[in-house]
C-alpha cells in the first residue's frame, strides 16, 4: 500500500549563516545497556542528577541495530520546503539510517584512574593501562620498565576527575613537577635512559556517585581506542602544547617552570 502523505507546517524561523536546522525524522529507543559503537564526535553537560548527559553523533553495528525500536511516529522519504533568497526550494532527506544517529545518552561518571600509553621510535600507540590506581585522594607511586623500543610515555586523563603528578622521574633525570591533569589533558613525557620511570600522584573524582552506579567498561575502552587514534594522528613530541579534537596536551617544561 503506498504510504499516506502528511504535510508538517513549522513556524517561520530565520535561520542565521552559520546555524544550522536539525529535524527529527525518527526517535529510536537504543538497546538497553552498554552499547560498543563510533562515536564521530560528542560532548556532553553535568546534569541536576550528578550524571553526564552527552550529545553525540555514532555509528553502530548491525548487531546493537536489530536490537533498536522505533518509538512513535516515523517520517519516511521526508521533503523540506524552505525559502531562499525569496524563492522557495524542495530538499529532499535521505532515509533513515540506523549506523549514523544523533544520540542522547546519561551515565554516572564513575572513575577509574588516569591511562598511561607508550609511543615507540615508529610513532606506533601502545596502551599500558592505568596508572595511580588506588582510592581517590591517596598519593600513588607506580614504577614502568622501559623497553628499548619506548621513545614516550604519555599520561592522560580521559574521564570526569582530576590528576595531580606531584612528579615523572627517571634515576637524576626529573621530567616533570606538579602537574594537573583535567579531563582530556595529556602529559608527554620524553625517554632519555634505560631506567624505571616513577611517577607520584594522585587523582580526585570530580562529583561522587551513588555505591550502586557501575562504571561501563565499553565507554572506556572506547574512549582508550579514540585517544589512541588521536596521538597516531598528531604524532606528539615531548615539550608541545597543542589541542586536537577535546585534547590538550600539556607542555611539561612550562609547567615546571610555572609551579
Amino acid at each position: 500500500m503506498p504510504k499516506e502523505k502528511h504535510r508538517i507546517a513549522f513556524p517561520g524561523a530565520e535561520v542565521l549563516p552559520g546555524a544550522s536546522v536539525v529535524v527529527p525524522v525518527a526517535a529510536v529507543l537504543g538497546p538497553l545497556g552498554d552499547v560498543s559503537g563510533i562515536r564521530v564526535w560528542a560532548n556532553g553537560n553535568r546534569v541536576g542528577s550528578g550524571q553526564v548527559q552527552e550529545f553525540a553523533q555514532a555509528e553502530f553495528g548491525a548487531a546493537a541495530i536489530e536490537s533498536c525500536s522505533f518509538w512513535g511516529p516515523v517520517i519516511h522519504a521526508p521533503k523540506v520546503k524552505f525559502v531562499h533568497q525569496g524563492a522557495e526550494q524542495v530538499h529532499d532527506v535521505h532515509e533513515l539510517d540506523l549506523s549514523n544517529l544523533f544520540v542522547v545518552n546519561r551515565f554516572w561518571a564513575v572513575g577509574s584512574c588516569p591511562h598511561l600509553f607508550a609511543i615507540d621510535h615508529l610513532g606506533a600507540v601502545t596502551y599500558l593501562g592505568e596508572v595511580l590506581s588506588g582510592k581517590p585522594g591517596v598519593t600513588q607511586t607506580h614504577l614502568i620498565g622501559v623497553e628499548a623500543a619506548m621513545d614516550k610515555l604519555v599520561i592522560a586523563e580521559l574521564e570526569d576527575e582530576r590528576t595531580q603528578i606531584l612528579s615523572v622521574s627517571q634515576g637524576a633525570l626529573t621530567y616533570a613537577q606538579q602537574v594537573t591533569l583535567d579531563k582530556g589533558d595529556y602529559l608527554t613525557i620524553p625517554i632519555l635512559d634505560a631506567g624505571q620511570v616513577r611517577i607520584e600522584g594522585s587523582y580526585e573524582l570530580l562529583c561522587a556517585s551513588p555505591s550502586h552506579a557501575q562504571k561501563s567498561r565499553v565507554r572506556t575502552l572506547q574512549q582508550i581506542e579514540e585517544f589512541c587514534a588521536h596521538l597516531n594522528e598528531s604524532r606528539v613530541s615531548a615539550g608541545d602544547l597543542r589541542r586536537a579534537r577535546e585534547y590538550a596536551q600539556i607542555d611539561h617544561l612550562d609547567a615546571m617552570r610555572t609551579h
